[in-house]
């Protein structure tokens, strides 16, 4: 139990130092910008102040604020400096980030030594946590695809260093905390996001290429809102998520969390996005596009050109008949028959190949030969390896069709984007189904 007397004469000791103080007038050792106030002194954001005292031990400091009686304060609340014009000077520089705070809007979000992401991480924060702004930020950034600013940050625990502001609210202390920014009314590009179906960037690229392969455009892959279930489907060649959240908040001008998942989305354009996400501990980053035409119309197109050109082959029956390369006789169901093509042995096809196979139309023509050739038909024998087919450019002719070889060599992915140097070139007749021979085995 304390002793009386020890009460009585800490209570005299502090009366006496007070009173010291306050007789000398202006008895300081440095001077004091306040840079976060404590509770119950808003008014004081910025104040110069003189520090008449610092404790290591308690890592306080005894200041008097204008018109007031001294008090301590901890010392990471107060920037000091040993001339009064030091302070001043600093305090006109800090004006405009005096009332700056920020609210972490995720958990464990760090502050580093320095504005990099290398930099040592010297404090996390909680979600939600308030800190103080105490300068300017930097320029924007782009990190792992995220873009913001380095903020120099102050805790409430008193570490200083830099934060990246893309999991921050930022706000005006004397407008309110950040319940009003967290609830602010999204943005229309974020209303764009969360009511239509996005499609894999790719998508994109290969319908304006004019190569929309039905093998690659799936219809399952996207991203799909459910804004009223609150959920958010992503579906791609190689990930298959579903987040559930508990609100949408717009961070800066360009992104948008979907809170209670790990999911982000950056708004990269008017029709383009960038999601990051998270699954079984594996970061993801998946672009998609607003495409200009409804994907299953773009599918319908593909099919009834795939039609057309089978069509093309078939034509009720007719069969492809070469002097040298042999007979091709096509069904309606896109199988062939291929009798006579020793010619062709071994520079075009295999005689391991056999004679029967499926014909398909995955391929298109690119740029450079459009408008040279009608379109690109490849032979899939049932003979061959996994994987591999026999290619050709052709060109409708009066009563006929010219078959021009296209080696891998000419391809690019799903485009043939030029002609071989030295091709083989086949023209076959367009033989009538009365005229064909009865024995076409298909």
């Amino acid at each position: 139990m304390r002793n009386p007397c020890t009460s009585v004469c800490l209570g005299l000791v502090l009366f006496l130092v007070t009173i010291l103080f306050v007789a000398c007038g202006d008895s300081r050792i440095a001077t004091g910008v306040l840079l976060w106030p404590p509770d119950g002194m808003s008014e004081a954001h910025g104040a110069v102040v003189p520090i008449l005292e610092a404790n290591r031990n308690t890592g306080t400091f005894l200041i008097r604020a204008e018109g007031g009686e001294p008090f301590l304060i901890e010392q990471f609340r107060v920037e000091r400096f040993d001339t009064p014009d030091e302070a001043n000077a600093f305090a006109r520089s800090f004006e405009q980030f005096a009332f700056l705070y920020a609210e972490s809007q995720q958990r464990a979000l760090p502050v580093r030594r320095s504005q990099s992401t290398d930099s040592q991480s010297v404090y996390r924060f909680r979600e939600g946590e308030i800190l103080k702004i105490i300068g300017p930020p930097s320029d924007e950034v782009v990190i792992s695809g995220l873009r913001g600013r380095w903020h120099p940050v102050l805790t409430e625990a008193g570490v200083r260093g830099y934060t990246f502001d893309f999991a921050l609210i930022l706000f005006d202390e004397r407008e309110g905390i950040a319940d009003e920014a967290r609830t602010r009314e999204l943005p229309a590009q974020a209303i764009t996001v969360i009511e239509n179906v996005w499609r894999p960037n790719e998508f994109h690229e290969l319908i304006s290429a004019g190569s929309p392969s039905l093998e690659r455009l799936n219809p399952e892959f996207g991203l799909f809102p459910d804004h009223a279930q609150n959920t958010v489907r992503i579906v791609t060649d190689d990930v298959r998520a579903d987040f559930t959240y508990e609100s949408i908040v717009s961070s800066g001008a360009s992104h948008i969390r979907f809170e209670g998942s790990s999911l982000v989305v950056r708004i990269d354009g008017s029709n383009q996005i960038t999601a990051f996400f998270t699954v079984d501990g594996v970061d993801y980053t998946r672009r998609f596009r607003l495409l200009s035409t409804d994907l299953e119309t773009v599918i319908e197109r593909e099919e009834q050109r795939r039609e057309r050109s089978l069509e093309i082959m078939y034509a009720d029956g007719r069969l492809l008949q070469s002097s040298a390369y042999g007979t091709i006789a096509v069904s309606e169901t896109g199988r062939f028959s291929w009798s006579g093509y020793e010619l062709l042995v071994p520079g075009v096809l295999s005689p391991a190949y056999g004679n029967q196979g499926t014909i398909q139309f995955r391929h298109y023509l690119g740029p450079a030969v459009r408008n040279q050739y009608d379109g690109v038909v490849s032979f899939v024998f049932d003979g061959a390896p996994s994987g591999d087919y026999v290619s050709f450019l052709y060109e409708v002719e009066a009563g006929g069709i010219r078959l021009t070889h296209a080696p891998r060599n000419t391809f690019d992915d799903l485009q043939i984007i030029r002609s071989d140097a030295s091709p083989v070139v086949i023209f076959f007749s367009f033989l009538e189904p009365e005229e064909a021979s009865a024995d076409a085995d298909l």
